[in-house]
């Protein structure tokens, strides 16, 4: 049971013919500190006796460079999305004096506070991606007004469209 760390799907004890398990663990060092290792179990019969072959990779180094990542996505995320949210802000809150800005920096702001919005879906795209690829990703679906993305995916590639004669 040690051995197979509580898995279910590791029946070394029941040893018939070939069993073998492959799944992360720890060793427990004498100081007490936790030594992440993969480990490998292969049953088999040698000299007509039912052996357990056992291998032990160390892969602290791996652990280690996961927890880091995870680490910088954590803030990378936090110190991209505040910046941005706070140019979706000032944008907003000078667009609330709209009438009284030309119609040049009127859209010049709406262009910035749009460009900032596609920054901050990007990033939360991201941290999704990253989510999936960690397994700890909760799908939620939502209604979504189809026409309104026809509509950002016109706008987007207005420009290509136009390019191309379409």
């Amino acid at each position: 049971k040690t051995l197979c760390g509580g898995t279910t799907d590791c029946a070394w004890s029941e040893m018939e013919e070939a069993v073998s398990c492959l799944d992360e663990s720890y060793l427990t060092r004498k100081d007490g500190s936790r030594l992440p290792v993969l480990k490998n179990m292969v049953s088999s019969v040698v000299d007509d006796r039912q052996s357990l072959v056992v291998s032990l990779q160390d892969i602290s180094e791996q652990k280690r460079l996961e927890e880091l990542r995870e680490d910088v996505n954590r803030i990378v995320t936090h110190d991209l999305k505040s910046p941005i949210i706070g140019v979706i802000n000032g944008c907003r809150l000078l667009l609330l004096e709209e009438e009284s800005l030309d119609a040049e920096l009127s859209e010049m702001l709406h262009l910035i506070e749009h460009q900032a919005e596609k920054a901050l879906q990007m990033i939360g795209l991201s941290l999704s991606l990253y989510k999936i690829e960690a397994g700890t990703f909760v799908y939620e679906p939502e209604p979504v007004d189809i026409m309104d993305v026809v509509r950002k995916t016109l706008a987007n590639l207005g420009g290509k469209i136009a390019d191309k004669g379409l």
